[in-house]
This record gives structure tokens, C-alpha cells and sequence, in this order.
């Protein structure tokens, strides 16, 4: 789901936690351990992160090398001694 198929999530959302607040019982308390629970997901979440992008421009930088070095010496194989 994009922004082209919802595009103002803001009533959307605030439609569903309405919805859940009418069904809490009357001795609902929110969870402690939720909080640091979801700063964990996210921590997570941005190191996994920031591993694919390193390993990404590693995998271009190298890339982009072999490429090059193998332009160089088709070329060069191509063209002949001079």
C-alpha cells in the first residue's frame, strides 16, 4: 500500500485505534515492556540496514572495477597489437 492507494493515512489510522480503544476492557493498562520492545525491533532494523548498504556498495564498487577491467582487456584484445 502506497500513498497513491491511501493517500492520507492519518483518518485511516485514527479510525482503527478508535476501534481498539472501544473494545480495551475497563482494566486495560498498556504494556511497559512495549516501548523497549519496539526500540529493540527498530535498533534492529536499522542495522540490518545499514549491513545491506555496506555490503551494496561493496558489491558496486567491485562491480564497477571487474567491469572496467574487463572493458580494458576485451579491448584491447579486440583491437590487437598495434
Amino acid at each position: 500500500m502506497d500513498d497513491e492507494e491511501l493517500p492520507d493515512l492519518e483518518p485511516e489510522l485514527a479510525f482503527l485505534r478508535s476501534l481498539l480503544e472501544r473494545r480495551r476492557s475497563a482494566d486495560w493498562t498498556p504494556d511497559p515492556r512495549a516501548e523497549p520492545r519496539i526500540a529493540r525491533q527498530n535498533a534492529r532494523g536499522a542495522a540490518s540496514d545499514r549491513w545491506l548498504n555496506g555490503w551494496r556498495s561493496l558489491v558496486l564498487v567491485f562491480g564497477g572495477a571487474f567491469a572496467l577491467i574487463a572493458g580494458i582487456v576485451l579491448t584491447a584484445r579486440l583491437t590487437g597489437p598495434a
